[in-house]
């Protein structure tokens, strides 16, 4: 099930668990992204998710 309404704390957690997992040299390169590079990526995340991607081709595609 999908919820469109997430609370903000319940944000907040899931946001500090999602960086806590990128590896240190991912994060540094993200934080020197401007927003048009940002939005760069979430157009490819976005084309993934219209094409019915499986999972694994969005993993292969994130980590290159």
């Amino acid at each position: 099930m999908h919820h469109k309404e997430i609370p903000d704390y319940v944000a907040q957690y899931l946001l500090e668990r999602a960086i806590a997992r990128l590896p240190k040299e991912v994060l540094e390169v993200l934080v020197t992204l401007s927003p048009e590079q940002i939005e760069g990526l979430a157009k490819v995340g976005r084309a993934f998710d219209e094409a019915g991607e499986e999972h694994h081709h969005l993993v292969t595609f994130s980590v290159h």
